[in-house]
């Protein structure tokens, strides 16, 4: 009997940790700053992201249309002219689970640099991403980055709508370089 207990157990705990991890978007924000005639610097939201993360993948998608500037304007002219939603409405940010991080208790921190993919604008580029997890509870898994993360506009063929921003906004410069953060909130519904 304890030997078919001991197996049971074992498979439970297999599949919980092959289920999936839901993001909890109104816990979870990806940032990006512009800097604008060299030292005015803005800081941005994206308002709508999903994702999920299972034993060997962590995927986020953000919906280019809700970034969020605090004016209605710029929202517009950076999702149409910058991000050009209507030929490429989200941006993908894909990585490997990192080895260990679901076996881990609850209150267990790692201090990782991971290898992500961003699928943006139709380009595709790997990353390196300094991030900590924190294994809050059974259920919960937060992934935040350690550091911004500069993403360079060529890199995703951004520079002609960052130039389209300059001119419209009369603006003698915008800054290519934009840094990035994230703190993600997964949650486990399925944890015991």
């Amino acid at each position: 009997m304890f030997r078919y207990t001991v197996l049971l157990l074992i498979l439970l705990s297999a599949q919980l940790a092959q289920a999936s991890w839901h993001l909890n978007d109104a816990a979870s924000t990806i940032n990006f700053n512009s800097i604008k005639k060299g030292t005015i610097v803005e800081s941005h939201v994206f308002k709508s992201i999903s994702g999920t993360a299972s034993e060997k993948h962590i995927e986020v998608n953000i919906d280019l249309k809700s970034v969020e500037t605090q004016i209605a304007i710029r929202n517009s002219r950076m999702a149409e002219l910058l991000f050009q939603v209507n030929s490429f409405p989200v941006a993908t940010i894909s990585t490997a689970m990192p080895i260990g991080v679901l076996t881990m208790q609850a209150g267990d921190v790692k201090s990782l640099i991971i290898d992500i993919k961003v699928d943006l604008h139709g380009v595709k580029v790997s990353l390196k991403a300094p991030v900590i997890i924190i294994k809050a509870s059974e259920k919960l898994l937060q992934v935040s980055s350690q550091k911004a993360i500069v993403i360079h506009a060529e890199q995703f063929n951004l520079g002609g709508g960052i130039e389209a921003l300059r001119k419209i906004a009369g603006l003698d410069s915008i800054t290519p370089a934009i840094p990035v953060t994230f703190s993600l909130l997964f949650e486990n519904n399925q944890a015991l």
